[in-house]
């Protein structure tokens, strides 16, 4: 089974020839005797290599043990990048999800994405229904920053979860020096409940709110 990240809070094929406006363009070498000419690209393709459903088969099948930005694939084939933490308890948790709050007075406003932004209707307990849809967005990099869902939210099965309690709008960098809290579980428990937050929410524990004044 695998393992996933949740963070809450604040935060937790090349082709070989392109076709351009004005006709064929031949791409230029990358490498040359063997060393990549931009370094920085021998690092993204180097990440390219290691595609996966998740960070854990990353760390097991590749040997990745630097926390970091990484890609991974969903089983339909949907690209994706996101945060790997390597080295919490033995590390290959996947980050899936951010809850950012923009606005402690804001009640169901512009920016609650996990709760609704259409303002408090008790026609709509369930809100935008984030918690057990599929609906993705924003990005893992901004994450301390505004809300983040990806397609691992759903598509990784995974047994239990971390969370991670951050400022907002610390860079990627210092998300593990500045976290306020870092917790996680070890019971499993996810593997009872689907898998994922999608089916724990979705099937288990509906989330619905209730209207106030």
């Amino acid at each position: 089974m695998l393992r996933f990240v949740f963070f809450l809070m604040c935060l937790l094929q090349l082709r070989h020839t392109m076709l351009g406006v004005m006709g064929a363009v031949t791409p230029k070498p990358i490498i040359i005797n063997g060393t990549y000419i931009n370094p920085e690209l021998g690092k993204y393709h180097a990440r390219l290599r290691t595609i996966a459903r998740s960070c854990l088969y990353i760390k097991e099948k590749h040997g990745a043990s630097q926390d970091g930005m990484y890609i991974l694939t969903t089983e339909s084939g949907t690209y994706y990048q996101t945060f790997c933490d390597m080295t919490t308890a033995g590390g290959g948790w996947t980050l899936v999800a951010s809850v950012h709050e923009n606005n402690i007075n804001g009640k169901c406003s512009l920016g609650d994405r996990w709760s609704s932004q259409q303002g408090n209707d008790q026609n709509l307990p369930e809100g935008d229904g984030t918690w057990a849809n599929t609906v993705t967005f924003g990005t893992a990099e901004a994450s301390t920053s505004d809300d983040y869902k990806n397609p691992g939210y759903y598509d990784i099965s995974a047994q239990d979860v971390s969370v991670w309690h951050i400022p907002n709008n610390e860079q990627l960098k210092s998300w593990t020096s500045s976290a306020i809290l870092r917790y996680h579980t070890e019971s499993q428990f996810l593997t009872e409940h689907g898998g994922n937050l999608y089916h724990l929410f979705k099937v288990k524990h509906t989330i619905l709110f209730i209207i106030t004044p």
